[in-house]
């Protein structure tokens, strides 16, 4: 009611005044209960709001929904057993996985019930739902985004970030949420968020590296509607495409999953030992708060070692290019398997694939974007393509986003979901 009157006014506190957003249910909201997606956590409601949930609000937002998550958010496929949550379902096609953790954050954009949505990302987790159900998923720069009021996880990858229907809508949700919060230290020290302008900014000559390698372990259809995407930016854009080599990404994997697990365990062991009902959790869920229960403190330093080499090899890399590309995902969402919404689902060898692109950017810190660039005309399963860029640099990959929905038409970019809002 109150934005209705500014805007018969025409005082509107911004564009967001009256905009309806939804918030991962990792990420607090005074007056809702935060359970991390689990049948958990919250014994109240919270009291206060998250930094980048109050940042949003002031602006005039209007926060409509928790939205659903992968419980803990210790998944990528979505699926939740919890009796509490359920399934989220993939707008596309709803026997497909929505991907994850912030699987309802991608859904309920990607259904048209809200134009913006909040989400985390410790090893894709915005970005992979966001490819998934077809939208616009942004990862910034490690400390970009304060993590003040949210769920403790996994400090050193995880980073908070907009899903958004477009790239224009991802830039403008990026400079709200975006900047340092005296509550959080690890935000503090960073330069002052920008994008560019909206009008077209030249693109001509931005260097894409390619490592043509790691982008040939997508699936054929992936892999071809990828290289259409980029050819059109080469072509009608200006770009330039170099090849490119990043090393030891075999082993970084390795070192995320030893980094992610162990955060992981240090800050929800006193958590997961009040919970009783263990069987209320999903089994990978059981079975990786196991295996994270092992790690010990040296295998823990020797993969910030990993990190350390890989994050050098990376920095060199963007001595000589702008921007990486790859798919965002080298599958589009696979179906989801019967009795995995009772028990849940542990299969190590899908989370893997689909984590295959996003690792980079949690555990080098550096800013990511997926863009859906087509679909699987036999599934219906979107396809999103990936740009990181060097630190700081969320206003380039915000830009070649705003190119890739420039040069590829949106009925070829994306089809209307199967379950799409239609307000009356």
């Amino acid at each position: 009611k109150a934005s209705a009157e500014r805007w018969a006014k025409g005082t509107l506190l911004s564009v967001f005044d009256g905009v309806p957003i939804a918030v991962k249910d990792h990420c607090d909201v005074e007056g809702m209960y935060t359970h991390f997606g689990t049948p958990h956590m919250a014994t109240q409601p919270a009291t206060k709001d998250a930094t980048i949930t109050h940042r949003l609000r002031k602006l005039g937002a209007i926060v409509v929904a928790h939205t659903n998550m992968h419980q803990t958010g210790t998944g990528t496929t979505g699926i939740n057993p919890s009796p509490r949550h359920g399934t989220c379902r993939n707008p596309h096609n709803s026997t497909l996985i929505p991907g994850g953790s912030s699987s309802g954050s991608a859904a309920i954009v990607g259904a048209g019930i809200v134009p913006v949505a909040l989400g985390a990302d410790g090893g894709g987790s915005t970005r992979i739902p966001a490819s998934l159900c077809g939208v616009v998923g942004l990862k910034g720069t490690w400390g970009r985004v304060p993590g003040t009021g949210q769920v403790p996880t996994a400090p050193t990858v995880a980073h908070a970030g907009p899903l958004t229907a477009h790239a224009y809508d991802a830039a403008l949700t990026y400079l709200a949420i975006a900047g340092a919060d005296p509550q959080d230290r690890k935000s503090q020290y960073q330069p002052t968020p920008f994008v560019f302008s909206p009008q077209k900014h030249s693109l001509k000559g931005l260097k894409v590296g390619i490592f043509s390698a790691w982008n040939d372990d997508a699936s054929p259809t992936v892999k071809k509607v990828c290289t259409s995407a980029i050819d059109k930016l080469v072509t009608q854009e200006g770009m330039v495409t170099q090849n490119i080599v990043l090393p030891r990404l075999g082993l970084l994997q390795r070192a995320h999953g030893l980094t992610i697990l162990s955060e992981m365990w240090s800050k929800s062991r006193n958590l997961f030992a009040e919970w009783s009902d263990r069987a209320q959790f999903g089994a990978d869920v059981r079975v990786l708060m196991a295996v994270a229960s092992t790690v010990a403190a040296p295998d823990y330093l020797a993969a910030q070692k990993v990190r350390g080499f890989c994050l050098s090899a990376i920095e060199e890399v963007f001595d000589t290019v702008d921007v990486i590309i790859t798919p965002m995902v080298p599958i589009t969402a696979t179906p989801i398997p019967p009795g995995s919404e009772v028990y849940g689902m542990s299969d190590v060898s899908l989370t893997s694939k689909l984590m295959l692109y996003s690792l980079p950017g949690n555990m080098l810190g550096v800013p990511a974007i997926t863009v859906p660039v087509g679909y699987d005309h036999q599934t219906g399963g979107p396809i999103g393509l990936q740009v990181m860029a060097k630190h700081w640099n969320e206003a380039v990959v915000l830009q070649v986003a705003a190119a890739l929905e420039r040069v590829i038409p949106e009925a070829e970019r994306i089809h209307k979901p199967a379950h799409f809002y239609t307000p009356a």
